[in-house]
Formats: structure tokens, sequence, C-alpha cells
């Protein structure tokens, strides 16, 4: 029963992470200080791993409240508030990033 369980989560974990987590994605950071990255998008599906506070990562996607990323060679989702968009997949600033920016040098 155990090993069809874990077939069929596997089979949805396969059909919800998008093709793009080979791309390469936006650049963020983790805002919580304990972030749960998960194989699926639900907290109560159990967390795969943890990530530290301000952790850079890659948003490949988003669904819902839930982003998906990469940190390192991993691959999960995340919830969306425990995660900050802080560029673009060009590699440039986000516009929200850049406009902080300004107003704190008074432009």
């Amino acid at each position: 029963m155990k090993g069809r369980l874990a077939q069929i989560a596997l089979t949805i974990a396969l059909l919800f992470l998008p093709a793009v987590a080979r791309a390469q994605g936006r650049a963020a950071i983790v805002i919580a200080e304990r972030a749960g990255m998960y194989e699926l998008p639900a907290r109560s599906l159990g967390m795969k791993v943890e990530i530290a506070n301000k952790t850079p990562i890659r948003v490949l996607d988003q669904r819902g409240n839930w982003y998906v990323v990469r940190v390192a060679d991993l691959v999960g989702w995340m919830p969306k508030s425990t995660v900050r968009i802080t560029g673009s997949s060009d590699g440039s600033r986000s516009e929200s990033v850049s406009r902080r920016s300004e107003r704190r040098r008074g432009n």
C-alpha cells in the first residue's frame, strides 16, 4: 500500500512540476526564518528540505500561492509568503526592487 501511495505521489509531482524546472528562472531570496521546500504545493504532504533565511534561489514558475523554485540542485515548491523576487529571468533587478533603491537614494 505504501509503495502504491509513493508511486501516486511521484506521478502527481511529475505532473505538477513544470518543464521549466530546467530554465534559469527569476532571482529571489528566502524571507522567512525557516522556509520549507516541499515535493508538492501543500504543507500537509511533508517538507522536502528547510531553506535558511536570505538564501538566494531561482523562481521557475508559480501556481496559486506557491512558487516552483531551484536551490542549488534541488527543485521543489515554496509558499509565496516565504520568498521575495529580486530580479528577472534576464538577470536584471525587478522593477519594485529598483524603485525601492531609488527612493532610498532620494531619486
